[in-house]
């Protein structure tokens, strides 16, 4: 997951004239249904929590819940920037062709949490968020707003390559992934509350 965050920091995103269709109903429908999905369990988790809950670490280099939440709220526009970015650029057509067939792939191989990796220090938390109703709020209207667009965009997101880090993927990918990115750390949520310590309210 965070290898690619890494490799995006460096991003090259390229529109093709060639292959500028919108996206397929059924496109539109598998992501905003990932996107929904994922939305509704941070919200459970990250709502549920108690504020000692939030901010219990297992170990000191170990994120809290609420530092899980405010890292998976600021890379949602982070990554929603990187997948319009290049919008009307040329592509390269090899690269695009290497991004056939991945939809599955992005979205198991992001939520795989036995590949461990750190966050580029951009969207490492910093305490930005002073409350859980804060943090709700931010990842509420990026989310929402990722899902409008999706449903309404006429932008050619298949024809968006990312070249992250020799990995290309499509923008409509890139959507794919902030959704298994949420998963991921929805995982990762569920193991700090399986602690031990864990508080108990």
């Amino acid at each position: 997951m965070s290898r690619l965050l890494i490799a995006a920091a460096s991003i090259l995103c390229f529109a093709s004239t060639n292959h500028a269709q919108t996206l397929s109903q059924g496109e539109r429908d598998r992501a905003m249904s990932e996107l929904h999905a994922t939305r509704k369990a941070f919200l459970d988790l990250v709502g549920a929590a108690s504020p000692s809950q939030l901010n219990f670490k297992p170990a000191p280099e170990v994120w809290s819940v609420m530092e899980i939440a405010e890292h998976v709220t600021m890379s949602e526009p982070f990554l929603a920037k990187l997948a319009s970015s290049g919008l009307g650029k040329s592509a390269d057509p090899e690269k695009l062709a290497q991004t056939k067939g991945k939809d599955q792939s992005v979205l198991t191989g992001l939520a795989d949490r036995t590949k461990k990796a750190q966050a580029p220090s951009l969207l490492q938390p910093k305490a930005a968020f002073k409350s859980r109703d804060a943090v709700i709020a931010a990842f509420r209207a990026s989310r929402d707003a990722n899902i409008a667009y999706l449903r309404d965009t006429k932008d050619p997101l298949r024809a968006c390559v990312i070249d992250a880090g020799g990995s290309p993927m499509d923008c409509y990918q890139v959507y794919l992934m902030i959704a298994a990115h949420t998963q991921r750390h929805v995982s990762q949520m569920k193991e700090v509350m399986a602690n031990p310590g864990f508080p108990k309210k």
